[in-house]
């Protein structure tokens, strides 16, 4: 395994837990933003309440985590 292989390997594993708050904060209708600190991030969208900013944020979650994916796969199919 390359040193691209493993950075490669090291970013998909680093997105698991990502996409598991975002498939928990859309499953429980409240989301905040994964690029900041979740622990201090007081930027909270609920879907009853603010619904165009809860679409955002879990837009915004997804594409984040989908870039860091295919950045990975990119790495690891480069070599």
């Amino acid at each position: 395994m390359t040193e691209d292989q493993a950075v490669g390997l090291m970013m998909l594993l680093v997105t698991l837990p990502g996409w598991a708050w975002a498939w928990s904060d859309y499953r429980e209708g409240t989301v905040r933003l994964i690029f900041f600190s979740r622990m201090r991030s007081s930027a909270l969208a609920r879907r009853e309440s603010h619904s165009a900013r809860f679409r955002a944020y879990i837009a915004f979650n997804t594409l984040l985590l989908a870039l860091l994916m295919f950045g990975g796969i990119i790495l690891m199919v480069k070599s």
